[in-house]
């Protein structure tokens, strides 16, 4: 086997592996994308409610 074919050789197995790692990623990234949207979300919900707590408690510090 001369070298160029060799590279060949090697070059169409690698596509083969990244062509199925891709596929395997881009599940995971959309599960990913998905879990962090949630998270996102419910840190969001936590957030605003922190806030609005906190303007009712610096409402009523002001009133005392």
């Amino acid at each position: 086997m001369t070298k160029l074919n060799y590279y060949i050789n090697l070059s169409s197995e690698n596509e083969k592996i990244t062509l199925r790692s891709a596929q395997s990623i881009d599940k995971t990234w959309s599960f990913r994308h998905e879990f962090l949207k949630t998270i996102r979300g419910f840190f969001l919900m936590s957030a605003q409610s922190r806030i609005k707590n906190d303007h009712h408690n610096n409402s009523s510090k002001m009133v005392k």
